[in-house]
């Protein structure tokens, strides 16, 4: 079958690897580099993690999900992930906090409960209140989001994957599966899928918000911000915001950033951290690191596409599927929820079972 993927995200990447390796002719589109620097999914680190909040049925597909990537690092032959452990802040009664609990126990992911004391001798440098707790689980870990992307690419194009960049999609049709880029080319095909991410606004203004996502990245810091010295990823699972840090090694800078904040713009224009956001994250870091993390700070954003119940979705119209949404939360899903899709297209899986996994509905 002769296929078209638009867009060269993880998903887009991912859904091209599964059906040319199930002997599909597959040809990528995307209207920027290949793969798209722009998206989301090109970072130096996405996190994949055990706690999921409320979300329980994600929080079942994780172990999926890693092995997924397992079979992904396979075909690549090598892996792209450190495995870093993670550290969960949150108050004693938050209901974030507490279903992430939960969730680790009905999986039987081991984690270990840690007193704001304790919490404060192991990590001197993290601000915890006295009405929170800890927890630490030691399975979660980095994805390094470029490299993966750019290790991808080089496989892809060893398998016959055709690329085609700077092809912005301006028309579709979804009988007669087809899309017509901004310069008038169309590209004919037996099935189209789109893997758009924030841009799928564009296309389809009503299935997503694309949120601006701003963040921090940190050279030069200090030694405890380090994975090489035991430094884990930290989340802050409070109800009512999102603080995340993400510590520094030998291939990339530390991170932090603020998951929650809901900021409306578009991913091809509104890309500008502006003097007030970049304050906004420096009083954001000094509520977990009064310290800092020194002054070599270098402020980006990324999109996030968001639907209105903050997870994923497949769609099929026609000879036309849609996959897309998931806030930040679908990197680590990338490769397990391809497959899925995939699966659908051969005929190994009931659409509406792939679409109930992908949305996290039992």
């Amino acid at each position: 079958m002769k296929v078209i993927v638009v867009g060269a995200g993880i998903y887009g990447m991912c859904v091209a690897h599964e059906l040319v390796s199930n002997g599909h002719s597959v040809t990528v589109l995307d209207q920027y580099d290949i793969p798209n620097r722009l998206c989301s999914s090109y970072d130096h680190h996405r996190l994949i993690r055990y706690p999921y909040g409320t979300q329980t049925e994600y929080a079942k597909r994780v172990p999926e999900a890693f092995e997924a990537w397992n079979r992904l690092w396979a075909s690549l032959g090598r892996s792209h992930f450190i495995r870093t452990g993670s550290l969960s802040v949150g108050r004693r009664n938050g209901a974030w906090f507490s279903a992430s609990l939960s969730g680790l126990e009905t999986l039987g992911v081991p984690y270990r409960n840690i007193t704001a004391p304790e919490c404060r001798e192991k990590y001197p440098w993290l601000e915890i209140g006295p009405n929170e707790i800890a927890f630490e689980t030691a399975g979660c870990g980095i994805l390094q989001a470029g490299k993966i992307l750019e290790s991808l690419d080089v496989l892809l194009r060893t398998k016959g994957v055709v690329f085609e960049a700077g092809q912005r999609i301006t028309s579709f049709s979804f009988d007669d599966p087809s899309v017509t880029t901004h310069e008038g080319f169309t590209y004919q095909s037996d099935l189209v899928v789109f893997a758009t991410g924030a841009w799928h606004s564009h296309l389809f203004p009503s299935e997503i918000q694309p949120i601006k996502q701003t963040y921090a990245l940190h050279k030069d810091v200090p030694g405890f911000a380090h994975i090489e010295n035991g430094c884990p990823i930290v989340m802050d699972l409070a109800d009512d915001h999102g603080f995340y840090f993400v510590p520094a090694s030998d291939q990339f800078p530390a991170k932090y950033g603020n998951h929650s904040a809901h900021m409306i713009g578009d991913p091809t224009l509104d890309r500008e951290v502006t003097r007030e956001e970049q304050q906004e994250m420096r009083s954001l870091l000094n509520t977990r690191i009064p310290d800092g993390l020194g002054e070599s700070e270098k402020f980006g954003s990324c999109y996030y596409a968001m639907t209105k119940t903050e997870t994923m979705a497949l769609v099929r119209t026609g000879s036309v599927y849609r996959l897309y949404g998931g806030s930040g939360n679908s990197f680590k899903f990338g490769p397990l929820f391809s497959q899925y899709l995939a699966d659908v297209i051969d005929g190994r899986l009931e659409l509406g079972r792939a679409q109930r996994l992908i949305s996290g509905v039992q």
